[in-house]
């Protein structure tokens, strides 16, 4: 930070109590440059999935990035947005998306994000879920349910 911004900052929000949820906007009114923009478009085209990261969160993360630096919607950004996926939701979501595009190129990143989602390969929730979360198995079932599996009245 320059001194001006040392100077406002310490004017604006010094000896105030707020999360940073409250102060992020704040400062990114203030302290906003093409060049912090810049780097966010950067870190918009190197973005990818993360292994165990479902389609929805990783398609909001995105899509948060992206607003976030005033990235227009089109083309680029759609396809952007579909190489950073992981393999295995490309490979799925190719078959998705070649059957809906027909003559027409999608050039809406929102349409490309609802035909991956269609897809139906989502990480937290597929079969093939290799995620480190554990579904444990319980033995513990209700006395009455125990008669019921049973057969006993």
């Amino acid at each position: 930070m320059n001194p001006g911004q040392i100077s406002w900052c310490g004017e604006a929000l010094m000896n105030k109590r707020c999360i940073w949820k409250e102060v992020r906007p704040i400062v990114l009114d203030q302290c906003d440059t093409p060049y912090r923009k810049f780097l966010l478009m950067v870190e918009v085209g190197s973005m990818r999935q993360a292994p165990y990261e479902s389609n929805r969160e990783y398609s909001n993360r995105f899509q948060r990035m992206r607003r976030e630096t005033g990235m227009e919607d089109g083309t680029q950004l759609a396809v952007t947005y579909f190489a950073s996926l992981k393999s295995s939701v490309k490979t799925v979501a190719q078959v998705t998306i070649s059957s809906h595009l027909g003559a027409k190129l999608r050039n809406s990143i929102n349409q490309i994000i609802d035909l991956v989602l269609a897809s139906g390969e989502d990480s937290a929730f597929s079969i093939k879920n290799k995620s480190p979360v554990s579904f444990i198995k319980t033995n513990k079932i209700s006395p009455g349910a125990s008669k019921v599996i049973n057969g006993i009245e």
